[in-house]
């Protein structure tokens, strides 16, 4: 393995880049463009990095590779034809006269929550969350608050000032917000960054009284925030269930996002129907 495609798998694997795919080469018979062993890693843009033999194959494999990303499916095999025509084989249109099989392996692509503030809520929610399968992100200035002996050992912390942090990452367009800073010192400040970016998240969520978002999401709309971007934030954040304990809002929080990731929240309300259905 290349140390470019190792270094990209490790920043990957640590919740520090786009999720990819794996390509690896396990069989190849007769005339072939590259030998067993031979890997490439496809992007979710369809980027690569390495090669499995360029021309044709590669881009079948660059395809299958984007294609994997949309499913549910970890891994994959196939084999392609470069001219041998046979059954349960992807035919190229190359004439090389060989076969190979190649394995793609999904990685990176847990969801990632960023948690703005190590408050109650926020350790009861990280903790709760990696239960999930989120890779979990919690962020706060106090480092009293914001140290590994509050959360899970996978929970990564920043000791960042959340406004400072929120300008600084780049926020997917798959990823979840939780915003529940200290005292709401910079709820504002972390919405508005989040808000002006490019790339919006699938959720964004803010604690808060009615009357505080209110004025938070007025405040939004005259920095020139769009109104249907400020729509998208669901605020007080969580599901009524008329929770006030930190265990009962971290309940009800965590609810709407897998709600959420589930496609089964409709107008504020969980809908008994499956997605698809």
């Amino acid at each position: 393995m290349t140390d470019e495609i190792l270094q990209k798998l490790i920043k990957i694997t640590g919740g520090d880049d786009e999720p990819c795919v794996l390509a690896t080469v396990v069989s190849a018979d007769a005339s072939t463009p590259r030998e067993a062993g031979a890997r490439m890693i496809v992007r979710t843009d369809g980027s690569i990095s390495g090669t499995v033999g360029g021309g044709a194959i590669e881009k079948l494999v660059i395809d299958d590779s984007l294609n994997l990303m949309k499913t549910s499916m970890k891994t994959k095999l196939e084999t392609y034809s470069l001219g041998i025509s046979g059954e349960n084989q992807t035919e190229t249109g190359m004439l090389c006269g060989g076969k190979m099989v190649v394995f793609m392996e999904s990685f990176g692509d847990r969801e990632r929550l960023f948690i703005y503030g190590c408050g109650h809520i926020g350790v009861e929610l990280a903790a709760l969350a990696a239960r999930c399968d989120f890779s979990v992100t919690a962020i706060d200035h106090r480092s009293e608050f914001a140290t590994a002996a509050r959360f899970p050992d996978s929970v990564k912390i920043i000791t960042r000032q959340p406004g400072e942090y929120a300008a600084s990452v780049t926020h997917r367009k798959t990823d979840y917000i939780v915003i529940v800073t200290h005292g709401h010192r910079y709820d504002a400040e972390v919405l508005f960054e989040i808000l002006k970016s490019e790339v919006q998240p699938r959720y964004i969520g803010m604690i808060g009284s009615r009357r505080k978002i209110t004025a938070t999401m007025k405040s939004m709309g005259e920095k020139g925030i769009p109104d249907d971007r400020i729509q998208t934030v669901m605020a007080p954040v969580g599901l009524n269930i008329s929770g006030e304990s930190p265990a009962e809002i971290t309940v009800s929080i965590l609810a709407e996002i897998l709600a959420v990731r589930g496609n089964r929240l409709k107008n504020g309300r969980v809908s008994n129907m499956k997605s698809g259905s």
